[in-house]
């Protein structure tokens, strides 16, 4: 499995620093890994390959290579590579809902409470290439095929983005949230990666049906 360590987490961390709100920055970096990692053991624990772990300063992402047999077992019009799939992708906000609730009724603590709940909600958006996105993805495959799938995943990827642009520009007004603009930039920066991805993988499946 190949790492990489994206060196720009130091320059986030030096603004946060600036802002005050360091702390908060290094305990979401520390439970979005652990978030990975909850992934990857699922993964690992159903037979897929983990192929890349990167760290960066928005979180951590894992990537997995499925097995040419799982493709080939369906299920419906899907198969069995996706359900797979929405199980390691459910397994990240799953974790982070547990430790969330651990938090809030054993240890008390606002602060590990309140991003876990945040990472979990965050994560289940149906914006493609979070979790939710993602499993949101594979359910669509398997029912409809893999190209109505992407073409319904990136429509309602730009909805709930115009929708998260709208409320999170209030929340900003009103508690000028460094940690809320950065997290918009954010998904603004994956919406546009995610609409490439998927109009590449679009023209693919159009040239393989052709």
């Amino acid at each position: 499995m190949c790492i990489k360590f994206d060196i720009k987490i130091l320059l986030f961390l030096a603004m946060f620093y600036i802002t005050n709100q360091h702390k908060m920055y290094l305990l979401f970096l520390a439970f979005i890994f652990l978030h990975e990692i909850a992934h990857l053991i699922v993964g690992i624990i159903l037979g897929v390959i983990p192929t890349h772990f990167e760290i960066k300063p928005s979180g951590c992402s894992i990537s997995f290579r499925y097995k040419i047999d799982d493709y080939n077992k369906k299920i419906l019009k899907g198969n069995l590579a996706e359900l797979k799939k929405i199980i390691i992708y459910l397994a990240g906000p799953l974790f982070n809902f547990i430790v969330g609730i651990i938090a809030l009724l054993l240890c008390f603590n606002e602060s590990i409470c309140y991003i876990n709940f945040s990472i979990m909600i965050f994560n289940l958006l149906f914006i493609y290439p979070l979790d939710g996105g993602r499993i949101f993805k594979s359910i669509l495959s398997i029912f409809w095929g893999e190209g109505s799938a992407y073409k319904c995943v990136k429509k309602t990827t730009n909805v709930i983005f115009i929708l998260l642009l709208v409320v999170c520009s209030v929340v900003i007004l009103e508690y000028h949230n460094m940690g809320i603009i950065c997290g918009l930039i954010y998904v603004q920066y994956i919406r546009i990666r995610s609409n490439k991805e998927i109009d590449n993988k679009l023209r693919i499946i159009e040239l393989i049906n052709q």
